[in-house]
């Protein structure tokens, strides 16, 4: 079963490699480029992952996508297309286009977003707009 680094590692590949435009990281920084998709941690339950074959256990990561600046129209329309399920910048279509991330994961799929509409995120004094994608990965 792969690691959470690897996971995650995949996964930002993964965006960067179907969405070129987008900066894909496993940490958040200060210093974002945007549009950015930043990779998180998924809730795990150790008893389940560490007695589960692999395969038998399903992780959701949220990843974030962020575009600069929250208040500009155009950063609005730059989240619509990065968050459609159709288009040359989708980038849900990006993260499905190889469920196994280059064979690292059994499968991964977009499960939903994170249940919240866009919202306003400020990191490093810069505002951006954000919206949470949840990936299932089947390790």
């Amino acid at each position: 079963m792969a690691s959470l680094r690897e996971i995650r590692a995949a996964l930002a590949s993964q965006i960067e490699a179907g969405v070129p435009s987008v900066t894909a990281k496993a940490l958040t920084s200060s210093k974002l480029i945007s549009p950015a998709a930043v990779i998180g941690f998924p809730p795990i339950d150790y008893r389940q992952v560490m007695s589960a074959g692999p395969h038998a256990v399903q992780l959701t990561f949220p990843v974030q996508i962020l575009v600069a600046v929250a208040t500009d129209q155009s950063a609005a329309e730059t989240m619509c297309d990065l968050i459609d399920w159709t288009g040359s910048s989708s980038i849900p279509l990006a993260i499905e286009a190889d469920p196994t991330l280059g064979s690292v994961v059994h499968q991964a799929v977009i499960a939903k977003n994170g249940g919240q509409d866009l919202e306003v995120l400020t990191i490093g004094n810069v505002p951006y707009l954000g919206y949470q994608l949840l990936v299932s990965i089947i390790p």
